[in-house]
């Protein structure tokens, strides 16, 4: 008799249940268009100076918290799905937007615009039987997709220009173009970081919620970085911060459990407080066993019998190379080692040898500016000729510098110490260090290089490194100010809208700063794509390479003329037309007037070159009188012609529009991997 598996194994396809987790490559390419298509329409609401802001609610168990912003972004994040594979779907496009929001906080809106723009040129260029595409494999498009990509780079960087100068004022007021159209225009925002700029040159600049309901911002002296605390008894702050005076450092870049914990830090911990001090300790993780039961109750009990806690545990955010070269620059400026996983062993080793090594220190009550130092110094024995022993002492300046606690690296574990912090959950500025000058002076030097030379490899390869933003931040925190920004406002939800603001500015007049700037509004984007295409124009007989190239340059023309157009239809209507007869008439000089009866806008321009461009939209132009160009065709054609931008809120055209480079490198990359999505689709397996 046949069993119930070997009944089925000889079974057809078509006898088979369906795999429910199975979606086919019709299924799967349909869901991800209309997955799309519906954030398009949610972010195209917010898109541009006339977009309006979403009310974004999130609920909780106590208090709902609620926002009003335009970030298309934050607008994507929050978005949900009714079932779980258009919601999978939503994340994987939100995953290709991270990389954009987290290097310049700007953009989204602006690729997920153009990608439906350059989807849709796709769709109907295929409907053409000898077109191209037809002849390609998806994977073959995207192959050239990611070529052209390459080159229109190339090309956009040959028209970035930098914003940097020796003169305060002249890159303070470069800033701030980038800044009043990041902020939609808000001119307290922009005059806060233009003037930071004016001050620092280039400062790391921090954005805090305010404590009295105003929005402000200052300098401090002092070094940041992300990590965060980790108990919220440590807060003692409202705007969930912690400030700490006076205190002892060690520095970790490995995890640290429950066997460190009990061996090194409640020890040194207990020096410290024996010299009036608390200990903090930062590494990257913690045992989340010790962490959320003996250690939180070693704290608890701290705090109930002293009123705080003597030992603050902090976690470096980041545990990529990026964070531990930060971590070592703190380090530094602490005037302590960062403790390896291979020093943190030969010190459990040696406790194991001697559990009774801390009643040797020898400790005073000196009260002098540096801090208690660990030592681990060479202890031969007969039976272990390379035994090694730790010892406490402290810190004075008086002591030789030639002396085992200075000079020797390998057996020196220093304590760390700075006179002020505040530590909060996301990121920490430390202030008042005594660090050695001279190892201080070579970090900065190393850093200063390590910069130039990526910046050399950006020129020579001509596409976006992550890696020059990371150097330029190091340096920038190495220079030890900090602008912090506070925000305020009326209602929790005007603060949350304008600390995304705020967000979003500080981060694109930070890539302005080290990448140049570009026309906005994706003109100077459109002029590179334009110049390719005249480069790449196909000839009779060309193959099927050079057509495929020049048609994805269309179709990339045709979207990012999408994104600007819908910027200028948010002024003027779709069916907005210039009539020629009309054009020089009203008592505005060099005014090109739109007859719109209810409006009655305006678009102003120079009168000669605005006739050359009726002149390049029709060869009846200038002889004719009764002739209507659409709008957005003649700002497009006059934008590109003269390197301009329309401002549609002023209905100038202007040269002060303009974003970082790094702005329009990011939203084509971030358009070709959304439109990879949309085109290379497979099934999926959804588990």
């Amino acid at each position: 008799m046949k069993t119930t598996d070997d009944m089925d194994f000889g079974r057809s396809d078509l006898d088979r249940e369906p795999l429910i987790n199975v979606y086919s490559k019709d299924e799967f390419d349909k869901r991800v268009g209309q997955v799309f298509n519906t954030i398009w329409e949610k972010l195209v609401m917010s898109f541009g100076p006339a977009g309006a802001g979403t009310f974004i609610v999130v609920p909780s168990s106590t208090q709902s918290t609620f926002f009003n912003t335009k970030d298309g972004y934050s607008i994507m994040k929050y978005l949900e799905f009714n079932t779980k594979i258009d919601h999978t779907i939503k994340n994987m496009m939100s995953t290709i937007c991270d990389r954009l929001n987290f290097t310049v906080g700007d953009g989204t809106t602006t690729a997920v615009v153009a990608t439906r723009g350059v989807y849709e040129s796709y769709r109907m260029r295929k409907q053409m039987s000898d077109c191209s595409l037809n002849r390609a494999l998806p994977r073959e498009i995207m192959k050239m997709m990611n070529r052209v990509k390459d080159d229109v780079i190339e090309e956009l960087n040959k028209r970035a220009v930098s914003i940097q100068s020796d003169d305060p004022d002249v890159l303070a007021d470069n800033i701030k173009k980038v800044v009043y159209v990041s902020s939609n225009g808000n001119e307290e925002i922009t005059n806060m970081i233009s003037d930071l700029y004016r001050e620092l040159q280039f400062p790391a600049i921090s954005v805090a919620n305010s404590k009295d309901g105003s929005t402000h911002a200052y300098t401090i002296d002092g070094y940041k970085i992300d990590t965060s605390l980790t108990d919220q008894s440590y807060i003692n702050n409202d705007d969930n911060t912690m400030s700490a005076g006076p205190m002892d450092y060690i520095v970790f870049d490995n995890k640290v459990d429950q066997d460190v914990y009990d061996k090194i830090l409640k020890p040194l911990c207990e020096a410290s407080k024996q010299r009036g001090r608390k200990l903090a300790c930062i590494a990257p993780w913690y045992d989340d066993v010790a962490l959320g039961g003996p250690i939180r109750r070693d704290l608890l009990e701290d705090l109930k019998q002293h009123g705080s806690i003597s030992l603050v545990l902090l976690v470096c955010n980041k545990t990529n190379a990026r964070a531990r070269t930060l971590l070592n620059d703190l380090a530094m400026l602490l005037n302590t080692p960062v403790i390896t996983r291979v020093v943190k062993d030969q010190i459990l080793e040696a406790l194991e040898k001697d559990p009774d090594i801390y009643k040797q220190f020898d400790l005073d009550n000196r009260n002098i500016p540096g801090a208690n130092i660990a030592v681990m110094v060479p202890n031969p024995t007969p039976a272990d000729p390379n035994g090694i022993a730790l010892r406490l002492a402290v810190y004075d300046e008086t002591i030789d510098k030639n002396t085992i606690f200075m000079n020797d690296a390998t057996n020196l574990i220093r304590v760390g110490y700075c006179e002020k912090a505040t530590l909060g959950m996301k990121e920490s500025i430390f202030a008042g260090f005594y660090y050695d000058p001279n190892v201080y002076e070579t970090t900065v030097r190393v850093a200063k290089s390590e910069l130039a030379e990526a910046q050399h490899k950006l020129e020579m390869i001509g596409s976006f490194s992550l890696s020059i933003v990371e150097k330029q931040q190091r340096l920038n925190a190495l220079g030890l100010k900090t602008g912090v920004i506070e925000v305020g406002a009326a209602s929790q939800m005007s603060q949350g809208y304008l600390k995304d603001s705020v967000d979003d500015a500080v981060k694109a007049a930070a890539s302005a700063f080290n990448n140049g700037v570009v026309l906005g509004c994706n003109v100077s984007l459109l002029d590179a794509i334009d110049t390719l295409m005249k480069k790449r124009s196909p000839m009779k007989n060309c193959t099927d390479d050079q057509e495929l190239y020049y048609d994805i340059l269309n179709i990339l023309a045709s979207g990012y003329l999408t994104a600007y157009d819908t910027i200028v239809n948010s002024i003027y209507p779709s069916d907005a037309t210039i009539n020629v007869s009309e054009f020089w008439r009203g008592t505005d000089e060099n005014c090109v007037i739109y007859c719109d009866e209810k409006t009655h806008r305006k678009i102003y321009a120079d009168r000669d070159k605005a006739n050359k461009v009726f002149s390049t939209l029709s060869d009846d132009a200038s002889s004719t009188d009764d002739v209507h160009y659409s709008v957005v065709a003649f700002v497009d054609r006059y934008s590109r012609e003269n390197g301009v931008v329309l401002d549609v809120t002023s209905g100038h055209f202007t040269s002060d529009v303009i974003n970082s480079t790094e702005t329009d490198r990011e939203v084509l990359n971030a358009t070709v991997d959304l439109l990879a999505l949309l085109i290379t689709g497979n099934q999926m397996v959804l588990c």
